[in-house]
């Protein structure tokens, strides 16, 4: 977690620099832009992407690494990382996701705010777990097409009053639908690679531009075995905190990190529900938590 937190204050003048000059380093230093020009343009200013896959990748990690400087708050109020106090880094983290511009990044901020608000009360445990059913049972009614998702968009258009974000959310879940109804074809395991699991037409033409969500590539390519294996390899760490944490060996400082912790491996799957940016980060910590987890329990059997 402290790797996590330098890696974002080191990232921190990157980012602020694209959100007054425009999303320009990766084509300043690689030679050309990793997405469309038009896609990092937000209510009248710049999104920044700085080297990432995309501006929304951005704005994810800087939500992260609040969490992560939550997590070593709850193990020693008084850290500091390069000089600076953890409770202004807190703040400085905050306000860059909002100028990151990108509705996953701050719906995930505020989630992460009521966690560490919650972290003493059993409320933590909760809500970690509401979130695991939620993904569980979105997943669940999205594949056996029992829900088509469509009326989501006037809902988040009425709620958020952003027709722009409500038009990008309806893009995805139409991608979606079509890449199910292909899918059903091959629903165990799949169409395989090379460009199969596209839906096409009569005349073997695509019917889409490509797919946004992680979820139904790996459904579409892989089937419901690699669905299911995908995102219980992040959320079981997460579920086993949620529901025995309080039962485990763990002190009084160790058990809030641990809180914290869990939730990072659980945002990044629900941001996988709308986009695919993967990041060895979030893979990392959801292999440490299972790690620390395993040792926990052995330790408690002997």
């Amino acid at each position: 977690m402290l790797g996590v937190v330098v890696a974002a204050v080191a990232y921190l003048p990157f980012i602020w620099f694209e959100v007054f000059m425009s999303p320009r380093l990766h084509q300043f230093i690689y030679g050309f832009n990793q997405a469309d020009w038009v896609e990092h343009i937000r209510y009248g200013g710049w999104r920044p992407k700085v080297f990432m896959q995309h501006g929304l990748m951005v704005a994810l990690f800087v939500s992260i690494s609040i969490l992560a400087v939550f997590s070593l708050r709850a193990e020693d109020s008084k850290i500091r990382i390069l000089k600076i106090r953890s409770s202004v880094l807190e703040k400085i983290f905050i306000i860059t996701v909002i100028a990151c511009k990108s509705g996953n990044g701050v719906v995930v901020m505020v989630m992460a705010i009521f966690a560490r608000l919650m972290t003493k009360t059993v409320m933590v445990r909760i809500l970690l777990l509401t979130l695991i059913l939620v993904i569980a049972g979105y997943l669940t009614i999205r594949v056996s097409g029992y829900w088509d998702g469509l009326a989501l968009i006037n809902q988040v258009e009425s709620i958020s009053g952003d027709a722009q974000r409500a038009g990008s959310l309806g893009a995805r879940i139409k991608q979606e639908n079509l890449f199910l109804l292909r899918a059903e074809e091959k629903w165990l395991f799949g169409w395989g690679g090379w460009g199969r699991a596209f839906p096409i037409n009569e005349y073997g033409a695509r019917l889409t531009r490509g797919v946004d969500s992680l979820w139904i590539i790996v459904y579409s390519e892989n089937g419901i075995f690699a669905l299911a294996s995908l995102f219980w390899t992040f959320l079981a760490a997460p579920y086993v905190v949620a529901v025995r944490a309080h039962k485990m060996n763990f002190d009084n400082r160790e058990r809030p990190f641990i809180y914290m912790v869990s939730y990072i491996p659980v945002f990044f799957m629900i941001d996988c529900l709308a986009n695919a940016m993967i990041s060895p980060l979030y893979i990392l910590v959801a292999g440490s938590l299972t790690s620390t987890i395993i040792d926990v329990q052995r330790r408690r059997a002997h």
